[in-house]
């Protein structure tokens, strides 16, 4: 396994090469021919299996993003069991719900997971000691309209997103996410910007080697302003 801080080196420095890459261009590249060869063996088996599953938008997701985390998986230590069926989740409950694909002329959804606008991020847990890293990565769901006039406020996306995620990970005890869910959704579906961006929801994928452990983010901002409260009022109720 190569070092720590090479692996640094290397995600930073390939995450540079990428975004050099026009956007249009990046599915190119991975799916021609010579790049294939260059590919993790692990993912061509998932990317195989889900070839006739994703549609263009989903498939753009996956040889993007859904490559570099392989890579991360792979200088991480994962065995080729837990990136498969990292990666088989990832295929097929993330892919799809990360909008339209980012390329020229798109009419994106202005995510705040990232300064782009990605509705994906990406990222280590180094833990402590020689411990090795623990890959994550968070999102936020994008419909195929958001933010077009069929949809301006991505509201179908969340819905859709949480019966995929329940199917996908069927022991997850939604006790507390239902709880905080009630808290702080406003009693009508929240529409605009609030704090400066229209996202409202993001959820966090914690991937050990055992298991996947799913986390949610919300943000108590619309549920302040449709009930004419600050966000500290809302979170002590």
């Amino acid at each position: 396994m190569l070092p720590h801080y090479f692996i640094s080196v290397l995600y930073a420095l390939f995450s540079s090469l990428l975004n050099l890459v026009p956007d249009h261009a990046k599915s190119h590249l991975l799916k021609s021919g010579r790049a294939h060869d260059f590919l993790p063996s692990t993912w061509k088996q998932v990317d195989y299996e889900i070839r006739n599953v994703l549609n263009p938008h989903g498939r753009y997701w996956w040889h993007t993003t859904g490559y570099v985390l392989n890579l991360l998986l792979q200088e991480a230590g994962y065995t080729d069991h837990a990136q498969r069926r990292i990666l088989t989740f990832f295929g097929r409950s993330i892919a799809p719900h990360l909008g339209v694909a980012n390329e020229p002329g798109a009419q994106r959804w202005p995510s705040f997971m990232t300064d782009n606008h990605n509705p994906i991020e990406l990222s280590w847990d180094w833990h402590t000691g020689k411990k090795s890293p623990t890959v994550r990565f968070s999102i936020e769901p994008v419909g195929p309209n958001a933010g077009t006039q069929v949809d301006p406020d991505n509201q179908s996306a969340d819905a859709h997103f949480r019966k995929v995620l329940m199917q996908a990970l069927p022991n997850t005890d939604r006790e507390w996410f239902d709880h905080f869910d009630q808290a702080l959704a406003p009693d009508l579906p929240p529409k605009g910007c609030m704090e400066g961006h229209p996202s409202k929801i993001f959820y966090a994928f914690d991937l050990s080697e055992e298991d996947i452990t799913g986390k949610a983010y919300f943000f108590p901002g619309f549920k302040a302003r449709t009930t004419k409260q600050t966000n500290l009022q809302v979170l002590a109720e």
